[in-house]
């Protein structure tokens, strides 16, 4: 009701300014609920950033915590609703008047890294996010109980929240940057987490120093970079009832376009070792020259995803 009170309508994208924790997903399901995309916004990115994106995805809005609002610079692009403050008493607005969103509609707008030059913004509907968690292999094993720790504007994150939620499953948030073992061990075994996602430079420390966490896990989800064989392998061992999934896509693919599966019964890289997998349900990809002609096996090209 504050965020329509505040102008949040179908359509818009609402910046959300909050670190990792609960208000954070409470603030992103009451911007869906009122129509419109969330933007999440890394409190620990440098105001620059901050601002850039913000302007870039036409923002008006910016939902956040009376701390972080303090910080903000005078002339921010966007209007500034601070969620933990005290709610005023003017008339809430009739909730039966928010328009529902469709498939087409936005569900929220992520910005790459910019490692190939400047970030721009993806925006990516709520048919795309429903498309990823009603894949079929994502349905094996029943709702997750996963571990959320990536960074709030990372696809990763995607996965770990919505996935989950939309399974009928559940969320443990921890807080920080997620790369500290030992609170990761902690929520891990306190909880009862099912399922985590690590990014490959985690999951090569992981495999070194945290196998006894790993272990815990019916499913350990790794990609976003180059993952060592050999750290696969030593998972793979070490961890027998651990699924392990190396996962690759681009940000425009919401979270992942392929998944490579090692479940239980495979635990001994084979073939061609770590490599994409196979096309999620309703992904096609193709390996195309120059001139957008497929290329013959063995032969160097780009990948094409399409239908993501």
């Amino acid at each position: 009701a504050r965020l329509r009170a505040a102008g949040a309508r179908r359509g818009d994208t609402v910046g959300v300014l909050l670190d990792r924790g609960a208000p954070l997903v409470v603030t992103a399901l009451a911007v869906l609920k009122c129509g419109a995309a969330y933007l999440p916004l890394d409190p620990r990115l440098p105001e620059a950033r901050i601002r850039l994106m913000t302007e870039d995805a036409g923002a008006r809005l910016v939902a956040t915590d009376t701390a972080h609002a303090a910080a903000l610079p005078d002339g921010f692009p966007a209007a500034v609703l601070a969620v933990d403050a005290p709610a005023g008493h003017d008339p809430a607005p009739d909730a039966s008047e928010a328009p529902r969103a469709t498939g087409d509609d936005l569900m929220y707008v992520m910005f790459t890294s910019g490692s190939t030059g400047r970030p721009k913004g993806v925006g990516v509907t709520h048919r795309n996010v429903l498309e990823l968690a009603a894949d079929r292999d994502l349905a094996v094993g029943g709702p997750r109980r996963m571990l959320v720790h990536s960074a709030t504007g990372f696809d990763a994150s995607v996965f770990e929240t919505w996935v989950p939620l939309l399974g009928g499953g559940s969320l443990v948030i921890t807080p920080g940057d997620g790369t500290d073992l030992a609170e990761t061990a902690r929520a891990v075994h306190r909880h009862g987490v099912t399922g985590a996602y690590f990014t490959a430079g985690l999951f090569h420390v992981m495999a070194d120093e945290g196998l006894d966490t790993l272990r815990s896990l019916r499913e350990v989800w790794t990609g976003g970079d180059a993952v060592s064989p050999a750290a696969v392998q030593r998972v793979l061992t070490h961890c027998p009832d651990t699924v392990l999934v190396h996962s690759y896509g681009p940000t425009e693919t919401t979270f992942a376009s392929h998944n490579q599966w090692f479940t239980t019964g495979q635990r001994t890289l084979r073939g061609a070792g770590v490599h994409l997998g196979q096309p999620m349900d309703n992904t096609r990809s193709h390996v195309l020259d120059d001139a957008l002609r497929p290329v013959p096996p063995g032969v160097p090209g780009e990948l094409y995803v399409a239908g993501a």
